[in-house]
C-alpha cells in the first residue's frame, strides 16, 4: 500500500502540508479508511479489514527495561490483534513516556498511531472494533477493562462512554492513552506536552482546541493490567490527597 497521510498538515481534517505525499497517495489512504466503514461479512472480509487497519497504523510503545514480562505479553497481544508495524523504545534515562512517544511518532510514516503501554493487553478484536470509525475521526477510543496483578492497589474502574463529551474533557480525563490517533492531528496539536502531570489529558485538550474529531466506542477492545508500579495508581493517590487537603 502507498505511503498514506502526511505527518504535518496545515489542517488535520482537510489535507497535507506542502511537504506531504502526493494527492494519489493521500487518496489511497482515504479510500482504505472509507472501505472500513462497511461491516465485514465473513472471515475473509474480517481478515481484510484487520490487514487494512494494520497497514494504516504504527503501534508506539514506551517501556522500561525491567518490565520484560509485561512487555513481552503486550507485544504478543499486539501481534495477535493483527498489527505489524510496532515501535518500542526503552526509557533508559527515565525521560518519561511523553518524550519517547513523541520521538517515535516523528519517525512514523502511517496515517494512524496507536499508543500502547507495556501494561496494556489488546484483545484480538481491537482492529475490527475501531475500523468503522477511522474515516470520520481523529481520535478513536475504545472501551477497556481492568485487571489486577498481584499486589496492585485498587482503583476506580473504567466507565465506558458511548459518545465524546467535550465539556467533560475540561475537568475529567476519560480517554486513556491507549487510543487510535490520526498522525496529522497529533502533530497539529504539538504532540504530548512535556512536563504535564497527565500528558494524555493535555494532548486530548490540545487536540480538541484544534478541532479534532473524537469517537468513544463502548465496545471493550483492550485490558489495562493494574500493577504495583502503575502511574495511574499514583495519579489516583495524588488526587485523593488533594481532595483530602481541600476538606
Amino acid at each position: 500500500m502507498p505511503r498514506p497521510l502526511p505527518q504535518h498538515p496545515t489542517d488535520p481534517a482537510t489535507g497535507p502540508a506542502e511537504d506531504g505525499p502526493a494527492e494519489a497517495e493521500l487518496a489511497a489512504a482515504r479510500l482504505a479508511e472509507a472501505a472500513l466503514t462497511s461491516p465485514p461479512y465473513g472471515p475473509h472480509a474480517e481478515a481484510i479489514h484487520r490487514q487494512l487497519v494494520a497497514e494504516l497504523t504504527t503501534v508506539i510503545m514506551p517501556t522500561l527495561p525491567e518490565r520484560e514480562g509485561m512487555r513481552t505479553q503486550a507485544i504478543s497481544s499486539i501481534r495477535a490483534a493483527g498489527f505489524t508495524t510496532l515501535m518500542v523504545e526503552f526509557d533508559h534515562d527515565r525521560e518519561g513516556p511523553a518524550e519517547l512517544r513523541n520521538r517515535m511518532a516523528e519517525r512514523a510514516t502511517t496515517p494512524w498511531l496507536l499508543f500502547v503501554d507495556d501494561d496494556d493487553w489488546l484483545q484480538p478484536s481491537f482492529a475490527l472494533t475501531v475500523a468503522p470509525f477511522l474515516a470520520g475521526a481523529d481520535v478513536v477510543s475504545p472501551a477497556w477493562e481492568l485487571h489486577y496483578t498481584p499486589g496492585s492497589p485498587k482503583r476506580e474502574g473504567p466507565q465506558p462512554l458511548d459518545r465524546f463529551d467535550p465539556g467533560l474533557l475540561t475537568w475529567q480525563n476519560f480517554i486513556p492513552v491507549t487510543a487510535m490517533v490520526r498522525t496529522a492531528a497529533f502533530h497539529a496539536a504539538g504532540g504530548f506536552p512535556l512536563g504535564a502531570p497527565e500528558e494524555d489529558w493535555a494532548l486530548w485538550q490540545a487536540m480538541a482546541k484544534q478541532g479534532a474529531r473524537f469517537v468513544c466506542v463502548p465496545q471493550i477492545a483492550w485490558t489495562y493490567r493494574q500493577h504495583p508500579d502503575s502511574r495511574s495508581a499514583q495519579h489516583d493517590a495524588d488526587r485523593h490527597d488533594a481532595d483530602r487537603a481541600s476538606w
